[in-house]
């Protein structure tokens, strides 16, 4: 190509002189390159010889056996048949090639550990009954660039895992560059234990997997036993015993489905993607996963669903969307829902979006956890934004209970994000809970953040049945992590338990926030507003339309006005108490608070001039301060808690600091 290219810039009639001199340049270099190796000692292989097959005219099969091993087959055509490869392999289309094998096997079987390249092919019509892969099957270290899989199915009998409807790796590294793996299945159906997993890519063993530019949508898995439990897992990928990277890839349209009629409990996770290992690690970054499903439902047991987008150990979310994905399970002893979204171990969530995914359980004992997201052990959330998640649970004969409509954490740190409008709602013929509409946590710390929009609705019929709301933005439980709201805006959250009315008790708390748990939280530089509770039943019970707390609470610098409850000796801003003060507080009304104000702090401040909840530059949105409201420049320069405000601006903007999130900057 050098020489084509200089010779094109020069004029005719020297083009055959320069040609010469390049091929001798060339030749010279090489015999440079050649001897400065052998004084190195490094052993230069040769060139393996590339060989082509057209299809149409003649064999693949007998092309590949007839290959130099390290070699690359260029293909032309379409290949019909069943394709085994047992050398070191670059199988390439010249320019594109399909290889099908009508449903008669396996469509590529690489046969030992072999290091095998596939480029610029079609893959399709495959069918193992082993549980192989039914498109590829690979013992080694597999790449794929520019592959269409498509089309392929894997199955295997009751008692045998079935992976990989179009792809399966096993202990060896598996790349997947500029790809589609569309449309590929996994089944298995019996009378005993049924496993099922990885409809479009399964990767089993100690390798692991790449994905970089591709798509995999439209992929398949189904367990169906009739006898015993069914598992479901990962219907776009599923990753045992392995490493897995995503990245600039699209993970759409994949469902996990099991149905069991025995055993102990019926599995799906992963609608999207499941990796199963507590040693290795989940990393999607620059993707989208969305408008995956998992359902599972059982006859006589439980059901349990996780995760209709990505379900993993421990997660890495950068700059990525996880949006409308479902969840569904359905158990007459129990149905659980863990993560309408993303269920994890732990997690690490930057520059994300978690959205519109939907988590339902019904009959039994039903359980939603985590509508958007589910961390059991921790999660880290910063700059990004979990937003109009809805989780249900329906219990019929038993309990309904949920937790975190947005997110559910043992210890969350929230920073620079924003929760807004998700939904949580538990309805029930016994006795029904929801606990946080937007976040339920166990140790929290809420820093420059949004909590908006959310609620947590309870209900329930019949008899003494009783429902308890809490927490319409926040329920934190303060037994362990972090038990800190700073500089954060708290808003237009609610709270709504309705019980029967013929002998049901209904319990609403904390609007905005709820806080239990035995130790004391800090709240700091926070703006609570526009939050609110309602309840109906033989007996209410009310506190804190904005914050409602069972344990010692501090607020320092705070914004809480304009909440409210059906009776103002409820406690519309703050309940029971005690709430204690660090000074430079704005309270609205404080009937029912416990509030145990100091000579800085400000109350019966009903009208405090508030804007409503608006992009005022920062991250997130926030309440301005409005020209001649009470909170301006209530705190003196040497108390200013924070530097900064929500949005970053600095603090004070003029001789002292205002109360809330806000800073007013004019």
């Amino acid at each position: 190509m050098l020489a084509s290219t200089r010779a094109s810039m020069m004029p005719r009639r020297r083009r055959r002189r320069v040609d010469v001199d390049v091929v001798a340049v060339a030749v010279a270099v090489a015999v440079v390159i050649c001897a400065t190796t052998a004084v190195l000692g490094v052993a230069v292989p040769p060139a393996a010889a590339a060989s082509s097959v057209d299809c149409n005219k003649g064999d693949l099969q007998h092309a590949i056996s007839a290959a130099s091993p390290g070699g690359t087959l260029l293909v032309k055509g379409t290949c019909v048949g069943t394709f085994v490869v047992d050398r070191d392999l670059t199988i390439r289309g010249n320019p594109t090639a399909t290889l099908d094998a009508q449903q008669s096997g396996t469509t590529v079987a690489v046969n030992d550990v072999h290091r095998v390249h596939l480029t610029s092919l079609e893959i399709t019509g495959g069918w193992s009954e082993n549980g192989a892969g039914g498109g590829v099957s690979v013992a080694g270290p597999l790449f794929l660039d520019h592959v269409t899989v498509t089309g392929n199915v894997s199955t295997a009998p009751g008692g045998t895992l079935a992976c990989g409807g179009g792809v399966r790796g096993f202990a060896a590294p598996l790349h997947v560059t500029a790809s589609r793996i569309t449309d590929n299945a996994v089944r298995t159906k019996g009378s005993a234990v049924v496993e099922a997993g990885g409809g479009g890519v399964c990767s089993t063993g100690h390798g692991s997997l790449v994905v970089r530019g591709t798509t995999i949508s439209g992929n398949r898995v189904a367990a169906i036993s009739s006898g015993d439990q069914a598992e479901a897992f990962g219907g776009g990928v599923m990753v045992f015993d392995a490493g897995l990277s995503i990245s600039s890839s699209h993970v759409d349209g994949n469902t996990a489905a099991g149905l069991g009629a025995g055993g102990p409990n019926s599995v799906a996770r992963g609608g999207g993607v499941d990796q199963e290992s507590s040693a290795s690690t989940t990393s999607i970054t620059g993707s989208t996963v969305s408008g995956n499903r998992v359902t599972v439902s059982t006859t006589s047991h439980s059901a349990l669903g996780a995760a209709g987008g990505v379900n993993a150990y421990a997660l890495t979310l950068t700059s990525s969307t996880v949006a409308g994905n479902q969840t569904t399970a359905t158990g007459d002893t129990a149905a659980v829902v863990t993560g309408g979204g993303v269920h994890t171990i732990s997690a690490t969530v930057s520059r994300s979006k978690i959205i519109s995914n939907t988590s339902r359980a019904t009959e039994g004992h039903a359980q939603v956890v985590g509508g958007g997201i589910d961390s059991e052990m921790s999660l880290r959330l910063s700059s990004s934004t979990i937003a109009g998640n809805l989780s249900r649970a329906t219990g019929h004969g038993n309990v309904a209970d949920g937790w975190g409509g947005g997110t559910y954490g043992t210890d969350e740190t929230i920073t620079s994000s924003s929760i807004t409008g998700n939904v949580l709602r538990s309805t029930s013929d016994v006795d029904s809970d929801a606990l946080g509409g937007g976040v339920y946590t166990s140790g929290l710390h809420l820093v420059r953040s949004t909590v908006a929009g959310n609620t947590a609705t309870a209900a329930t019929q019949g008899g003494t049945t009783n429902a308890t709301g809490q927490g319409g933005g926040v329920v934190v439980v303060t037994s362990g992590g972090g038990r800190s709201v700073e500089n954060s805006t708290i808003a237009n959250n609610h709270v709504n338990a309705t019980a029967s009315t013929s002998a049901g008790d209904a319990v609403a708390a904390g609007g905005g926030l709820f806080a239990t748990g035995g130790q004391s939280l800090s709240v700091v530089a926070t703006t609570v507003a526009g939050n609110s509770l309602a309840a109906t039943g033989t007996t209410i019970t009310i506190h804190g339309g904005g914050i409602g707390h069972d344990i010692p609470m501090t607020l320092t610098g705070d914004l809480v006005s304009l909440n409210a409850t059906p009776k103002a000796a409820q406690g519309p801003n703050c309940g029971p108490g005690p709430v204690g003060s660090g000074g430079g507080n704005v309270l609205g009304v404080v009937t029912g608070c416990g509030f145990h104000a100091k000579g800085t702090d400000h109350t019966g401040v009903t009208n405090p001039k508030l804007g409503p909840l608006a992009a005022n530059g920062g991250p997130t949105k926030t309440m301005a301060l409005l020209a001649g409201s009470p909170a301006i420049d209530v705190i003196s320069r040497a108390a200013c808690h924070e530097a900064l405000d929500q949005r970053g601006f600095h603090r004070p903007q003029g001789p002292r600091c205002d109360a809330g999130a806000y800073e007013r900057t004019a």
